[in-house]
């Protein structure tokens, strides 16, 4: 399609830090400008030696609910994570500040505004996700890939999705969970969902959180799974929503659920449809209930805490 993603590296003879600003060009004889409206300010990786989790959460969009961001940011606090890179487009005014707040904390790198070309010639649906949408958010991976070199492990994971580690074995660590399941051969693990669908009855009407109202989930599932990698392990410009692809000698695998869990909460969707099976043990009281409750009530302790949206 028009404005396929598509990411350009090149060797650079001198130290990354020395370099401040850089240009395009497509004359190899062309002599370089000096004016520094013909160039763009370098963006150095976040991240240093002592950093080890960060996620790349994509885009936040128009009608995003300030009270779950609220949740999802606490949920990622308090399991360790070390950084979030998010971008926003057309995002309602009561999110931006809690984007505001976990900016100014240290703990959210937000991209504003986050535009794309030719918006009048190819429009976006936000909503429906057309073609032109995807392929925009595959930038998005793209541009979080490099952004996060620096650290040791990065995830992919929307504000509607949770990597929970086992805390029977790990306690609410999600990086001794993940050097765990890292040896020294492993570039990245794929995260298949058990997924919370939020258009059905509630399992607990009575909490005031988001995620802990929705409890029963189904069982690991293949559909839009994500992704943890090690971006040093990782091939530069291989990074997808839903894939990556490993360096020569590195390996990668499925998790399994006795080290890590991964939840998607959302709305049922017609492609659930391949799932019917699953999705049906809910009638016959089968359905499955997470173990991880407890976690839920360890959230609502800290709830108190966390910063309201006026």
């Amino acid at each position: 399609m028009p404005l396929r993603r598509i990411q350009y590296r090149c060797p650079v003879q001198v130290e990354l830090n020395l370099i401040e600003y850089v240009s395009i060009v497509n004359d190899m004889k062309a002599t370089c400008q000096e004016d520094i409206s013909y160039y763009v300010k370098v963006t150095l990786p976040l991240g240093s030696n002592d950093s080890t989790i960060a996620i790349c959460s994509l885009i936040s969009y128009r009608s995003q609910d300030a009270a779950i961001l609220v949740e999802w940011f606490e949920a990622q606090r308090l399991l360790g994570v070390n950084k979030i890179v998010t971008y926003t487009q057309e995002l309602n005014s009561d999110a931006l500040r809690v984007l505001d707040y976990y900016e100014s904390i240290g703990l959210a790198y937000v991209i504003r505004e986050f535009d794309m070309p030719e918006k009048a010639k190819l429009p976006r649906f936000l909503g429906e996700q057309n073609a032109r949408q995807w392929t925009d958010k595959e930038v998005v991976s793209l541009d979080c890939n490099a952004r996060l070199l620096g650290f040791k492990y990065v995830m992919m994971c929307d504000k509607d999705e949770f990597v929970v580690p086992n805390f029977t074995t790990f306690g609410f660590s999600l990086r001794k969970a993940l050097d765990q399941m890292f040896d020294i051969k492993t570039a990245g693990v794929q995260l298949n969902p058990k997924v919370h669908v939020t258009t059905w009855t509630p399992a607990n009407r009575s909490s005031t959180l988001f995620i802990n109202k929705y409890l029963n989930s189904t069982t690991s599932i293949s559909d839009r799974h994500k992704y943890i990698y090690m971006p040093q392990r990782t091939v530069v410009g291989s990074t997808t929503i839903h894939s990556f692809t490993a360096c020569k000698d590195y390996k990668r695998y499925t998790a399994i659920s006795t080290i890590l869990d991964f939840h998607h909460y959302r709305s049922c969707a017609n492609s659930f449809v391949k799932y019917q099976s699953v999705l049906n043990r809910e009638k016959k009281n089968k359905y499955y209930r997470i173990s991880w409750k407890k976690t839920w009530e360890i959230y609502v302790q800290i709830s108190n805490s966390m910063p309201k949206v006026e």
